[in-house]
């Protein structure tokens, strides 16, 4: 089992390594040749950041969840910006190539989540447009790190349409999978959700055909059937791969909320659990709660 990083380490980042962005009101405000330049330092600086996160899982002997901050606006459509325009585009692209052949030297599985708001079934099209674009740009950055166009390395959704019966959401998703690029097909995998029909019983029962991500949180929130189970079915439908799962625990005051800190993953992990996956760690306190759940 190898437990993960997810996107931010907060020993780095009191040490100064931290992810920027830049929004597109101040873009606009900046004008469109300052914007650019301002742009590519912070995207520069943001690979600079995953190099040093990814050596610094290495050192740990973790896994990584990119972030999804890497490169802000790129995927923003009225921003209509291409990485290639970016002044620091060369010095960009040996980082990533660097960073990733640390990952694959050190045998350290890295993997995307992106944001919320990236749907394959919405019932608007525009922001089915909006997702794959931003899934395209997922795909390119695993591309650029040099990952294999497999399951390896999964790019994690959610499915959300709660309005479409079964068959009609079906066929929305496999629409929408029709529109992205084997960048994307090769390493996409969906997650069964904290609440509405997406819990473990239905996920496993329509989507059966592609890898699917076990969350343990979001199964005791929403729960159906039993937990070893779901577990056995979604590490089923990783075939030869090694399920990438996630794991966190919720606060008492909001149980669907990420606690800070682990109280109860000695119990998760019993009856060879942890030799079925890797997880993500989803606690709040990132790399603190990492250390605390190895005892280090």
């Amino acid at each position: 089992m190898s437990l993960n990083l997810c996107c931010i380490s907060i020993a780095l980042k009191e040490k100064g390594y931290g992810f920027q962005i830049i929004t597109w009101t101040r873009f606009q405000q900046l004008g469109r040749t300052e914007g650019l330049r301002i742009l590519s330092d912070r995207i520069l600086n943001n690979v600079r950041v995953t190099q040093k996160t990814i050596e610094y899982c290495a050192q740990n002997n973790w896994g990584y969840r990119l972030s999804s901050t890497i490169f802000p606006l790129i995927s923003f459509d009225k921003a209509n910006i291409k990485v290639q325009e970016l002044k620091d585009y060369n010095e960009i692209m040996d980082i990533l190539a660097e960073a990733g052949e640390t990952a694959r030297k050190e045998n350290l599985r890295l993997s995307s989540h992106p944001g919320e708001f990236t749907t394959l079934d919405s019932e608007n099209r525009d922001a089915i447009l909006r997702s794959i674009t931003d899934l395209e740009l997922h795909g390119f950055l695993h591309n650029s790190l040099g990952l294999p166009k497999n399951y390896s390395n999964p790019i994690n959704i959610h499915l959300k349409n709660e309005h479409l019966g079964f068959v009609d959401h079906k066929n929305r998703i496999n629409e929408s999978i029709s529109l992205l690029s084997d960048n994307v097909k090769s390493r996409l995998v969906f997650e069964n959700n904290d609440k509405g029909r997406w819990h473990c019983d239905n996920l496993a029962s329509h989507y059966s055909n592609m890898p699917l991500t076990y969350d343990n949180l979001h199964d005791a929130v929403n729960p159906s059937g039993e937990q070893n189970t779901n577990i056995r079915r979604f590490c089923e439908t990783w075939g030869n791969y090694k399920p990438l799962f996630h794991y966190s625990e919720g606060r008492e005051d909001n149980k669907r909320a990420h606690r800070d800190y682990p109280q109860n993953n000695l119990n998760f992990f019993q009856n060879n659990r942890k030799d079925l996956a890797d997880y993500d760690v989803e606690l709040k306190m990132k790399d603190l709660a990492l250390n605390m759940m190895e005892g280090k």
